[in-house]
């Protein structure tokens, strides 16, 4: 103990070196710490944040199954096309629509594409984007006529959560369309 006391007490200049020494190790060490806290914090966030996309996603997912209706009347018109003979089949009505006249009136056109727009209650009003994707079956022959794939992003969100839902279409008549859900997937291939 007494050559540290000695040490320190020296005017030979060592003691003031031995002193910065110790400042740029405490310096470091506290930089260190920091830079560690903010670290953990910036990934909790991030986790927060996809987990709360997660959960839209889910939710959206879930509305959108729950909202297609599962058959769906049409009607020729006097151009001889398709023409859906409900007015409303609630929230997706324009696109249930669209999909099921285009997948009477082109049923050998193969793909087509489009994208909803809508938001989920409770979510802070954040906007979901559903694409989809029509894929005609060639081969009618046994009723099948294809299948229409959501794929459900956050609108805004460039961490590539996404979720896919899927309906197989039947035709079991000329005037008539069947809407199978047939799963809700996330990340995973959007056509298995």
């Amino acid at each position: 103990m007494k050559v540290v006391k000695n040490k320190l007490k020296s005017e030979n200049g060592v003691s003031i070196l031995f002193a910065l020494l110790l400042l740029i190790v405490v310096t470091m060490v506290s930089v260190t710490m920091v830079s560690a806290s903010v670290t953990a914090v910036k990934r909790t966030h991030s986790k927060k944040y996809n987990e709360q996309n997660s959960i839209l996603l889910d939710s959206a997912a879930l509305l959108l199954k729950d909202n297609i209706p599962r058959t769906v009347n049409l009607i020729k018109n006097g151009n001889n096309a398709y023409v859906c003979s409900e007015v409303d089949y609630g929230i997706f009505t324009q696109e249930i629509k669209q999909i099921s006249e285009e997948i009477c009136n082109n049923p050998n056109s193969g793909q087509a594409n489009g994208k909803l727009m809508f938001q989920v209650s409770g979510s802070k009003l954040k906007t979901i984007l559903a694409k989809y994707e029509i894929i005609n079956n060639l081969n009618t022959s046994d009723g099948n006529v294809g299948k229409v794939v959501f794929t459900l992003t956050v609108d805004g969100d460039t961490d590539g959560n996404r979720e896919y839902v899927r309906f197989n279409l039947t035709k079991p008549s000329d005037n008539q369309v069947v809407w199978n859900f047939d799963e809700i997937s996330a990340k995973g291939d959007s056509n298995a």
